[in-house]
């Protein structure tokens, strides 16, 4: 996704912006500084941008924990950059308008908001909206839903199934973050635990510590996984491994029986429901597919489909491009007779940074139709989200 920036025009439309933002912010440093702080900010710039094109191209050899935290700095710097330009250009059009404003009331004052303002407050708003980025993108929610239904099997009035997504271990993720997803998980006694691609983005061959937290999840009926793009992205069989060491079954175009449900997954290049499927059609059918889209010729083949990719956007009005993309929205909706969770993903891709696209663990509690009311203590949480489904 981010290499596809890399044409020459959008090189140069980098290269622009870079310099843009330079130029506003040079009010801010002293004089005596501002030569080779401007050197250091165009050496840094060009690093940064040429980092990923030296890896598209082959250039540089990817895989140490070295070039995946520099890559990371590279997408994070982009980013911080236009942020930044945002900022700066909110604050020249509201100059703009003021003096506007003053010119037509025929006002003789000085500008209210001066180029020094102007560019210290946008650095400010930066500031802030980084911190708290930040701060959500390490802070993982858990997210309660749940959903009435008549296709149990004869015996079984509830099953737990914990989602999660889009983990993308490797590269800038620290352990630590890891332990508070597999927490969360833990803590929901899953009956069924369910990973719906991109838990790998990186280099896993030492990665012991992370196979093991995964492995301990506590799932009373088994856990499954199926594939996203990273793990194609970085190295598939390393990821097929690490899937493994965790204590995951890889659903590759394949379905198992588990807790009286079926669980169909779907390899992340698949794009057609397999015709080979064969998949009972009296039970409760869930769907794993990393990409939000159902499957052509998949309508009415299953109950609820689990996917991830999106991040919710990650920062906020990606969300929009990501709708518009995928014609689906973070959480549930629902398409014919078959219900479709879109999760925000528990990780982050590129900058530690997550804005109004909180992580999360998913908790989808399958119960009864017959027994909503009588579900036990453990199933009634706090804002649980409950939907109609038959």
């Amino acid at each position: 996704m981010f290499f596809s920036l890399y044409s020459p025009v959008a090189i140069s439309f980098f290269l622009i912006l870079h310099c843009y933002v330079l130029w506003k912010l040079l009010p801010c440093i002293a004089k005596k500084w501002r030569m080779i702080g401007s050197l250091i900010y165009f050496v840094l710039s060009a690093i940064f941008l040429t980092f990923p094109l030296l890896l598209r191209y082959g250039l540089l050899a990817g895989g140490s924990r070295q070039v995946e935290i520099m890559f990371a700095l590279s997408i994070t710097e982009f980013v911080l950059v236009s942020m930044l330009c945002s900022a700066i250009v909110f604050t020249d059009v509201l100059r703009i308008c003021l003096g506007l404003w003053d010119r037509w009331r025929k006002t003789d004052l000085e500008p209210r908001i001066t180029l020094r303002k102007a560019s210290v407050f946008s650095l400010a708003a930066v500031a802030c909206v980084v911190i708290y980025g930040c701060f959500e993108a390490w802070n993982v929610r858990r997210v309660d839903i749940l959903i009435p239904t008549e296709k149990l099997p004869p015996g079984v009035s509830h099953l737990r199934i914990v989602q999660v997504s889009d983990v993308h271990l490797g590269g800038v993720y620290y352990t630590s973050h890891l332990e508070r997803i597999m927490k969360i998980v833990r803590e929901a006694e899953p009956d069924i635990f369910v990973v719906t691609g991109d838990l790998v983005d990186g280099n896993m061959r030492h990665r012991l510590r992370e196979s093991e937290l995964v492995a301990a999840h506590g799932a009373k009926y088994g856990a499954f996984a199926v594939t996203g793009n990273h793990e194609y992205y970085y190295n598939i069989d390393e990821a097929v491994e690490f899937i493994a060491k965790s204590g995951l079954t890889l659903l590759d175009d394949s379905f198992a029986e588990a807790g009286g449900i079926v669980i169909v997954g779907l390899d992340d290049n698949t794009e057609i429901w397999p015709p080979k499927l064969d998949v009972p059609k009296d039970r409760f059918v869930l769907l794993l597919k990393h990409h939000p889209q159902i499957p052509k010729f998949g309508a009415g083949k299953f109950d609820l489909q689990l996917c991830g990719h999106t991040h919710g956007g990650q920062i906020w009005l990606c969300n929009l491009a990501m709708k518009r993309a995928y014609n689906m929205t973070q959480g549930m909706s629902k398409h014919g007779g078959s219900l479709v969770y879109v999760s925000n993903g528990a990780g982050f891709w590129g900058p530690p940074l997550r804005l109004l696209a909180p992580p999360e663990v998913t908790v989808f509690d399958l119960v009864n139709v017959n027994a909503v009311s009588s579900a036990p203590q453990k199933y009634r949480v706090q804002k649980m989200r409950v939907l109609t489904y038959t």
